[in-house]
């Protein structure tokens, strides 16, 4: 479950954030802006398409791994919604660092020294029951292992924290991250100048 996961999170955030960073880089993102689309539909669309290429790549992992190992659903509802949860979170952050990203290098930086570490570092990988208390600790302040907390949990029906905290945590930064994403649109901040 955690590298279906990973693969939703990084192929989300990829999607909004190389869409916005390539416009920018050859100029074509006036077109865009100049369309007529409001802020909102702005929003709607780059963070609307990552969530899809988030879905879609996490889908494919899944039907890759049938071949070697079976994979049970414990909960359909818990599969479903974290990763509708964790692709939002990763494509509205994306749309925000595509915006902010003046050049590739900023990107990858992001990418390379903030998604990935917080990505590893939140459970993929193992249960964070294994980990010193100091760490199990610094892991919950980490937005990642909620998603795959709870995405690992439709699997095997087990969780390393509270399913409504992560949850409440996950549509709190969700709504703020999806806020940041519209109002970076409506100020224009680094796309009119």
């Amino acid at each position: 479950p955690g590298l279906i996961m990973m693969t939703i999170l990084q192929n989300a955030f990829a999607n909004s954030a190389s869409s916005i960073g390539q416009a920018k880089s050859q100029g074509n993102i006036v077109d865009v802006l100049m369309a007529p689309l409001s802020d909102f539909e702005l929003t709607i669309g780059y963070v609307g398409g990552s969530v899809a290429r988030g879905l879609i790549c996490g889908l494919i992992t899944s039907i890759g791994f049938l071949f070697f190992i079976s994979l049970e659903v414990y909960s359909f509802l818990a599969l479903i919604f974290y990763a509708i949860m964790g692709s939002l979170m990763m494509g509205s952050l994306g749309t925000i660092v595509g915006i902010w990203a003046d050049k590739w290098d900023q990107q990858q930086g992001i990418t390379n020294f903030i998604v990935l570490p917080m990505t590893f570092l939140s459970g993929t990988f193992y249960s964070i029951s294994r980990l010193p208390e100091f760490w199990q600790n610094f892991t919950i302040f980490n937005p990642f292992f909620y998603n795959i907390d709870g995405f690992r949990f439709a699997f095997i029906g087990k969780s390393d924290s509270s399913l409504i905290v992560g949850s409440i945590t996950l549509i709190i930064i969700n709504f703020i991250l999806i806020l940041l994403c519209y109002l970076m649109f409506r100020s224009g901040y680094k796309l009119k100048s």
